[in-house]
């Protein structure tokens, strides 16, 4: 059991660089476009591959940790439950502060981003 969490623990340190990946990515973007500055001499322009690291491991410790709930609806139901539960209501708060952000700001923000129907599948987590 000691050696699997061990395993585990490395993917989850995977997730985590590939994370921080992702972070600085954005970093060097918003320092080109903003400031027309090559943050970190643009090390990290590969950044963006962090997101699909992240989500073949995340899918992976998912499958790993729940296969044995598959066919079992009372698990199923608990496990959208508890997903809802951890992902949209801090993501609806951070949305929130950007949105007020943007119409307090009329500088930052797409026009779009602030056009109704996509604030609404914002919400939803729709593209």
């Amino acid at each position: 059991m000691g050696f699997i969490n061990k395993k585990m623990y490395s993917l989850q340190m995977i997730l985590s660089v590939a994370a921080i990946l992702v972070l600085f990515y954005h970093a060097t973007l918003l320092f080109r476009y903003s400031f027309n500055y090559e943050y970190a001499y643009g090390i990290f322009s590969f950044g963006y591959s962090g997101v699909d690291i992240f989500f073949v491991l995340s899918g992976f410790l998912m499958y790993y940790l729940h296969h044995n709930d598959f066919g079992n609806l009372a698990n199923t139901k608990m496990f959208i439950k508890k997903r809802f539960i951890r992902i949209y209501p801090i993501y609806w708060i951070f949305l929130i502060i950007i949105l007020c952000t943007y119409f307090l700001e009329p500088t930052l923000g797409t026009e779009s981003s602030k056009v109704g129907l996509n604030i609404l599948k914002s919400f939803a987590l729709f593209p």
